[in-house]
């Protein structure tokens, strides 16, 4: 039974993907999936929903009333819901980026503030945490500190090399300027990221873009830097990002090549080549058939990966190859709580004794939530597959660049 329920998902989650590729690159609506029977019907909304893409579904498929019921209310409400949310995102970003260029700072949005406004068909469907703005690296600093004379409030530092601490606006949304995409600064070269940047124009304001081609590498190398956390997310972003662009094989392969991101494009490519059009499947030769199997598998798995099982096994294992100060710092910096912000919100001294018991409480509380291993025996097995997956691919990702 247990194998019988895996397979349907995985079917299912080709399905989804089948349906996806028909609205994507076909611009089929709703007919695609006219011909669903209702059980299988009911378990494509079901993935869907799981891979947080119903607002998609009902995009495509709303207007023509085929979505069961309960679906085509769920998704709709999401979909005004998304909307409304994107109107205020919307505002904040235009006021970021006219920000930035009345005071002679180039920039170009990444990620999702690219994505949802320049390539998916509605920018309610694709949704974002923060904002992510690349700034060229002599004007990082001016940048961050512009925010900070506007009231924007510097978060903690984690030391990340591509971008400065994470910015909150009074509004409450929150900003990442980053200086490049990638923490190799050697194998990605920067001045490369630029060359096939050009201006258009966001609700009024002009700004840059970099090439579709970086866009879409960035979003390959993001996913597997995420350990494929996102699901099949990803790979919708791809699929738009290459129907909205005039893009070739040879020419992706050739910035792949330039920017250092070659072997995760081969083989992001390759995890779901019935999902693209053929003109766009790189070679894949130098793969092995276990290390798409095992990708494919991630995939399929995402919901335990997005998950806290995901979030405890990364932290256990870089917490295990350190020494016990190390641990202790470890797990200060990721409580996103700092001693000056506790002592302001009780009233204490930042030096009292009872401060220093309560941030060792927190400390213990947060080993014990994050850090170690509560879950049964079952979910562990799991994640421990989980875990070999994701070290396999990454292992080899990063033996390919070293090379």
């Amino acid at each position: 039974m247990v194998i019988m329920m895996k397979n349907l998902s995985k079917n299912n989650n080709l399905l989804l993907l089948d349906i996806l590729h028909k609205f994507i690159f076909s611009k089929k609506c709703g007919t695609s999936i006219t011909d669903v029977d209702a059980n299988k019907l009911e378990l494509l909304c079901r993935e869907a929903d799981d891979n947080l893409l119903g607002a998609l579904l009902y995009f495509y498929c709303g207007k023509d009333n085929i979505l069961p019921e309960f679906w085509q209310k769920k998704w709709s409400l999401d979909f005004i819901k998304n909307s409304a949310d994107e109107l205020r995102q919307a505002e904040e970003l235009t006021f970021i980026l006219k920000l930035l260029a009345d005071n002679d700072i180039e920039a170009a949005p990444l990620k999702g503030a690219c994505l949802a406004y320049h390539h998916y068909p509605h920018p309610a469907l694709r949704n974002m945490g923060d904002f992510d703005i690349l700034i060229r690296p002599d004007s990082i600093k001016k940048a961050f500190q512009l925010m900070i004379d506007n009231n924007f409030t510097a978060g903690y530092d984690f030391g990340n090399c591509c971008h400065e601490a994470p910015l909150s606006s009074p509004t409450g949304f929150v900003l990442e300027l980053h200086s490049h995409i990638d923490s190799d600064f050697e194998r990605c070269d920067y001045n490369f990221l630029w060359e096939g940047s050009y201006k258009s124009e966001f609700f009024g304001q002009v700004i840059s873009y970099l090439s579709p081609e970086i866009y879409l590498l960035h979003a390959i190398n993001h996913a597997f830097k995420d350990n494929l956390v996102g699901g099949i997310r990803a790979f919708i972003d791809v699929g738009y990002i290459l129907t909205g662009a005039d893009i070739n094989i040879k020419g992706l392969e050739n910035c792949a090549e330039r920017i250092g991101f070659y072997d995760d494009f081969i083989l992001f490519m390759n995890i779901f080549p019935d999902f693209f059009p053929k003109k766009y499947i790189p070679d894949s030769k130098q793969f092995s058939v276990d290390l798409i199997k095992k990708s494919r598998y991630l995939i399929y798995n995402f919901k335990h990966i997005k998950g806290l099982d995901q979030k405890q096994l990364m932290l256990h294992r870089e917490y295990n190859g350190l020494s016990f100060s190390k641990k202790i710092l470890f797990l200060m910096k990721r409580m996103n709580t700092k001693p000056a912000s506790i002592a302001q919100t009780y009233n204490c001294r930042i030096h009292s004794p009872m401060l220093g018991f309560y941030y060792l409480y927190r400390i213990n509380a947060y080993f014990m939530k994050y850090v170690l291993f509560l879950k049964k025996s079952k979910q562990n097995s799991l994640i421990r597959r989980i875990g070999i997956c994701q070290k396999t691919i990454n292992n080899y990702l990063n033996d390919s660049k070293g090379n």
